[in-house]
C-alpha cells in the first residue's frame, strides 16, 4: 500500500491507544504497526471529540451531506488555526473578507474563516452567499471598506463574480480562499476574467477531519499538499487519514474519508503532493447495473462543448437506493444526441439496458446545474423526490 506523508508509525499506535480512554476504538496490545490499528469512521470521531469536550467546550458541526449522511463532530474554537497558519497563511492585517460561505445549519465553512480572519488579524464581512441579481446593490459598501479577498466554493465565488458583471463594475481582489468542492474549468476561468489580480488559495479536508492539504497561488490549480504530522494510506475503499501531535481539531487514526487520492508532483516543488480522484464509493445502480458517477460525468465531460455535468436519478420504487432511471444534465452548447451517443457507446451494458428501458437515460441541457442549499456545494449526485 503506497503512502503520502512520513510518520513513525510507533508514534501513531501509542496515539491510538492514548485514544482509547477518549471514545477511540479498542487496540490489541500486540499492535506495532499502522496496518496493526482498526478502521475508524465518523461515528468513532463523534465520541472522541465529544469526549475530549467535556471541561472545555466545542462547537458542534456536521459535513454538508453532500456525499451521503451528515457526519457530527465537535470541533475546538480555535478551529486549528494555530498550526494551519504556520504553513499557510492566505491573509493579513491589511485584508478585508467577505465570507460568502453559508452560516447555520452546523455547517463549519463560515464559521472557519471567521476564526481564519480573526487569528490573522484581518477584518472579515460575515455575509453568506449573495443571489447573483443583489450584488449589485452591495457594490458602494464593498467600494467603502475596501473590500480584496473573497472565501466561498467555487460555485459560490462563480456566483459572485456574474453578479460583479452584471453589475458592470469590477472589485480590486487581490485573494480568493476556495475550498469544498472542486473547479471547473470554466468556473475557474471566468472567476479569474472578473478578478484578474487575485491570487487563489485552496484548502482540502471535511467537517470531520478539517484542514487536511493545502494549496497556494504557486500549486497547480487541483493539487494539495498533505500538512506535516499527518499520513495517508491509499486504498481502494478510500484513503485512511492518521496524525499526530498537538493543535489539531480532532485527533485521527485510519479513518476513511471516502476519497480517491493519487499521489503526484506539483509545480512549486513542495513534497506530499496529491490530488483527489473521484469518490471511492460513487457507484450507482441503473437496472441492476452499476455505474461509476464519475466515469459517467467524465464520458459526458468528454464531449466538445459540455462544460459542466451533472447527473440526475430517479429512484426504483422497489429500491429507493437504486435508480429507474438517470438524467445526464449538462452546461454547454453540445448537442443533447450527441452527449446521448457518447454514453451509450462508452458504456458496455447500456444499449442493452435501453432495449429494455428505453427511458432509463436522458441527456437534457440546462442552463445551470443543481446546487447544495446549505453548502453552495454543486453536487455531482441529485436524487429526485419520490
Amino acid at each position: 500500500m503506497s503512502v503520502i506523508g512520513t510518520l513513525d508509525h510507533s508514534e501513531i499506535v501509542a496515539h491510538a491507544k492514548s485514544l482509547q480512554t477518549h471514545g477511540g476504538l479498542p487496540v490489541s496490545g500486540m499492535a506495532n504497526s499502522l496496518g496493526d490499528l482498526p478502521v475508524c469512521d465518523a461515528s468513532t470521531i463523534y465520541s472522541i471529540t465529544r469526549t475530549l469536550a467535556k471541561g472545555r467546550g466545542g462547537i458542534l458541526m456536521s459535513s454538508g451531506g453532500t456525499t451521503g449522511k451528515p457526519k457530527l463532530t465537535v470541533n475546538t474554537f480555535d478551529q486549528a488555526c494555530g498550526r494551519l497558519l504556520a504553513e499557510w497563511k492566505p491573509l493579513g492585517p491589511a485584508d478585508v473578507l467577505l465570507n460568502l460561505f453559508n452560516p447555520g445549519r452546523l455547517w463549519g465553512s463560515h464559521y472557519y474563516m471567521q476564526e481564519l480572519a480573526s487569528a490573522s488579524q484581518a477584518i472579515i464581512a460575515p455575509a453568506g452567499p449573495y443571489a447573483i441579481e443583489d450584488v449589485s446593490n452591495w457594490m458602494s459598501i464593498f467600494d467603502h471598506v475596501k473590500l480584496n479577498a473573497l472565501a466561498g466554493t467555487p460555485t459560490g465565488l462563480y456566483e459572485f463574480a456574474l453578479g460583479v458583471q452584471m453589475a458592470g463594475r469590477s472589485l480590486p481582489i487581490e485573494k480568493i480562499i476556495w475550498m469544498a468542492e472542486p473547479w471547473v474549468d470554466g468556473k475557474r476561468e471566468f472567476v479569474e476574467s472578473q478578478f484578474p489580480q487575485a491570487k487563489f488559495w485552496g484548502n482540502y479536508g471535511s467537517v470531520e477531519t478539517y484542514v487536511i492539504g493545502t494549496n497556494n497561488p504557486k500549486c497547480d490549480p487541483y493539487t494539495f499538499h498533505l500538512m506535516k504530522d499527518q499520513i495517508i494510506e491509499i486504498d481502494d475503499e478510500g484513503a485512511l487519514l492518521s496524525r499526530v501531535g498537538a493543535g489539531w481539531t480532532v485527533p485521527i487514526v485510519r479513518y476513511r474519508i471516502r476519497d480517491e487520492l493519487k499521489p503526484v508532483r506539483c509545480r512549486c516543488g513542495r513534497a506530499d503532493a496529491f490530488m483527489i480522484v473521484g469518490r471511492s464509493d460513487d457507484s450507482i445502480s441503473l437496472r441492476s447495473i452499476l455505474f461509476s458517477v464519475n466515469e459517467l460525468r467524465n464520458v459526458a465531460l468528454g464531449t466538445p462543448g459540455v462544460s459542466e455535468v451533472q447527473l440526475v436519478c430517479s429512484p426504483d420504487a422497489d429500491n429507493p437506493k437504486a435508480a429507474a432511471s438517470l438524467t445526464i444534465s449538462y452546461v454547454g452548447t453540445a448537442d443533447s444526441h450527441e452527449v446521448m451517443r457518447q454514453v451509450i457507446s462508452s458504456f458496455y451494458h447500456m444499449p442493452a439496458i435501453l432495449r429494455s428501458y428505453k427511458n432509463a437515460l436522458n441527456v437534457e441541457r440546462v442552463n445551470s446545474l443543481q446546487s447544495n442549499p446549505r453548502t453552495q456545494k454543486t453536487v455531482p449526485l441529485v436524487w429526485r423526490q419520490c
